[in-house]
Formats: C-alpha cells, sequence, structure tokens
C-alpha cells in the first residue's frame, strides 16, 4: 500500500524530467514537445516577440504598449521595491519610472521553457543606457525572470521580476 506521501506526489514538470538526467541529443523544447503533446515552436516565438516588444514599448516609454503585454492580474517585482500586483499597480509602477527615467536598452532571451500549454517563464537579460530627466543617467544592466501565460489565445506577462547586474557603486 503506498503511503500518504506516495500518493500525493505530483507528476514531475518536463523541466525537472529534462534536468533529471533523462537527457539525449534532443533540445528541452523537443523533449517538453513530446511531453507535453503539443508543438512548442510556435509558442516559444510568441513569448520572444513579447520580450520584444516589451523591450519597444520600454525605450519608447510607453505605459500603454507595455500594459498591452501583461495578464489583467499582472504582477512586477523590481528590485529593493514591494511587488506591484495588479492592472493598476503595475500601470503606476510604469508611470512612475517613465516619468523619472528613459530608457535604451536591448533584451537578450536566455531561454523560454514552457512548463504546460498555458504557462512558461523566460529568463532575460538586459543591457543599455538609462536617461534620468533630471540630467543624469548611466549603464543599465539586468536579469530579468518573467512568467508567462497564455490568455485567449495570446501569451502575456504574468509575474516580471528583475534585479541589476551592474556592479554595486
Amino acid at each position: 500500500m503506498a503511503s500518504d506521501e506516495e500518493s500525493i506526489k505530483p507528476e514531475a514538470s518536463p523541466a525537472s524530467e529534462f534536468q533529471s538526467g533523462r537527457r539525449d541529443k534532443r533540445t528541452y523544447q523537443e523533449f517538453a514537445s513530446e511531453r507535453l503533446g503539443m508543438p512548442l515552436s510556435k509558442d516559444i516565438e510568441a513569448i520572444r516577440t513579447v520580450v520584444l516588444a516589451y523591450q519597444d514599448a520600454m525605450n519608447a516609454s510607453s505605459t500603454d504598449r507595455v500594459m498591452a503585454l501583461y495578464a489583467p492580474d499582472g504582477v512586477i517585482m523590481p528590485q529593493h521595491s514591494q511587488a506591484r500586483i495588479g492592472a493598476d499597480a503595475v500601470r503606476e509602477a510604469y508611470e512612475d519610472t517613465f516619468s523619472a527615467i528613459a530608457f535604451q536598452v536591448r533584451f537578450n532571451v536566455e531561454e523560454i521553457v514552457p512548463t504546460n500549454a498555458d504557462w512558461a517563464f523566460a529568463r532575460t537579460t538586459s543591457f543599455g543606457r538609462t536617461k534620468t530627466k533630471a540630467g543624469g543617467g548611466g549603464p543599465e544592466a539586468n536579469q530579468e525572470l518573467i512568467v508567462f501565460q497564455k490568455i485567449g489565445g495570446e501569451w502575456k506577462i504574468s509575474r516580471f521580476c528583475f534585479c541589476t547586474t551592474n556592479p554595486a557603486q
């Protein structure tokens, strides 16, 4: 008879199975596509497109364009700040940011990992320059972890967490 712990053990995710040694010559996307029973290349490209649209919205200081990429219950978790939860709070965070800082950044997608048909995460890095409205500015470099949710057939940013990779001054 199985113990209670064994009977409620969740099924391993494709990512954990792939990383636990069941590797062969397939890429993670091929492995996950087979494991999840769905083609992933279109989803991966769609998520990559969202990341690049986010980059362009940041560089344009466009709160409306950023918000179009977020899920209605989205969350942003900036370094050294409290999480901003929900569309109104996320909008306010970007409005505050864009009123003080202009960005010229580029995002690199390091990996995109679908976890099922409706959820995925991406690990990105970004670099470039900022210019403050007060006249300062300088180099900008971050690493980001972005959780995506498919809503109505479109990938949206559900959770966005970032921290600087610039050395402490």
